[in-house]
């Protein structure tokens, strides 16, 4: 099997769900970082050449396939690898659904990061966490992962998530 190739921009984003599943598969590859110093590198010559559909940030080369968009990417890995692939149509259910609320948050934070007004929204934001949060309480007080007793791809992406949070946010009291 050649090795893996994930490439995306210089920043955790959505190459480090893709980052952390690859991690915990314990599958070898290779991390292509742009950065804003070799940006032309992206937009002149490898999105130029790109072989296969809807070039773009992050892309997997996997031999001559090539896949991009994260979750297509997730998905991908989850079937090639199994491990953190569903193993039945209900966990497949469990993993979309969760995939949406966990986009949904992600969302909502990105906003909040990226938008304008942070310090008028953050105390908007923060007083709607309970609400937010609840959804996944919910879900994990029964099960030790969103979809059941074993990790699948869907977690990698809320571990990544919660970790931007956390690390955004550490004033923030659960207790």
């Amino acid at each position: 099997m050649s090795e893996l190739q994930l490439c995306y921009w210089n920043l955790r984003g959505f190459g480090e769900a893709i980052v952390l599943m690859l991690e915990y598969l314990g599958v070898k590859y290779n991390y292509k970082r742009y950065t804003v110093a070799n940006q032309p590198e992206w937009f002149e010559k490898d999105k130029a050449s790109f072989q296969g559909d809807f070039a773009n940030l992050p892309y997997l080369m996997d031999g001559d396939t090539r896949i991009t968009e994260s979750m297509a990417i997730m998905r991908c890995l989850g079937r090639k690898f199994k491990n953190l692939y569903p193993v039945n149509e209900e966990e497949e259910r469990k993993c979309d659904v969760a995939q949406g609320a966990v986009l949904d948050f992600r969302m909502i934070f990105t906003k909040l990061i990226y938008g304008d007004d942070y310090d008028k929204q953050k105390d908007a934001f923060i007083e709607g966490l309970p609400d937010t949060l609840s959804k996944f309480e919910k879900v994990l007080s029964k099960h030790t992962w969103l979809t059941g007793k074993s990790p699948r791809r869907i977690d990698t992406l809320i571990s990544h998530n919660m970790f931007e949070f956390f690390n955004n946010f550490p004033e923030v009291d659960f207790g």
